[in-house]
């Protein structure tokens, strides 16, 4: 640490970006507490068919949860989406190791699940995208928007596994004119829960000829 940052240390107290407990170096950003807690970098051990494999970043419970609400539901505070966008940027290349490396290296690209057009209108933004975009394209991870939502669902957070599969079914299509035969796709959320959605997505791409399928989540709470 230098001097400089010694002295802007001692007058602005640097605190944990999800907490707000102090730190004592601001290039940390995030107190051991949190740091130990939230990046929980893990594969699920119970994955729905037809994906190979879905992959966790952080505990949904243990904050990140707060981070996404702020980003999804900040009523038009762009500065709020963006202080926490950083965040959860700042998280994503804390979590990135070998085994998200070796991730990458088996797929061709990533996509991520969409919202409908009306949601997407109203939000303004697929906050998935705003959340992976940048970080994994400087992971030499291309981002390309294959898949479509045709129906406009409900939100599934307050429904069990079978009502959520029978509202989500058959609600994706493969955007036009795009040919995915033989390639390995990994797919994005924000949330994995129960892993309806997302293999709702892989069965889309599945049928439209993709290779093997990859899940990757920001947050899960599976053990």
């Amino acid at each position: 640490m230098t001097a400089a940052e010694a002295v802007i240390d001692f007058i602005f107290a640097p605190r944990c970006a999800v907490c707000g407990e102090y730190i004592e170096n601001r290039r940390d950003m995030f107190c051991p507490h949190c740091r130990a807690n939230i990046i929980a970098v893990g594969r699920a051990t119970d994955v729905p068919k037809p994906l190979t494999e879905v992959w966790r970043l952080t505990r949904y419970r243990e904050g990140s949860r707060d981070l996404l609400r702020a980003i999804k539901f900040n009523e038009g505070r762009r500065a709020d989406e963006l202080n926490q966008l950083s965040i959860i940027h700042a998280i994503l290349e804390k979590a990135f190791d070998r085994r998200l490396q070796t991730l990458f290296n088996r797929i061709d690209f990533a996509t991520p699940v969409p919202l409908h057009k009306n949601r997407q209108s109203e939000r303004g933004f697929n906050q998935v995208e705003l959340i992976f975009g940048d970080w994994l394209k400087s992971h030499g991870v291309a981002v390309e928007n294959i898949l479509r939502r045709d129906r406009d669902t409900k939100h599934l957070f307050d429904l069990n596994r079978a009502e959520r599969q029978s509202v989500i079914s058959g609600a994706f299509s493969i955007v036009d004119g795009v040919s995915i035969v033989g390639k390995n796709i990994l797919l994005l959320d924000d949330i994995y829960t129960t892993g309806t959605t997302m293999s709702e997505c892989a069965l889309t791409l599945q049928t439209n000829g993709a290779g093997k399928i990859f899940g990757l989540a920001l947050s899960s709470d599976f053990d």
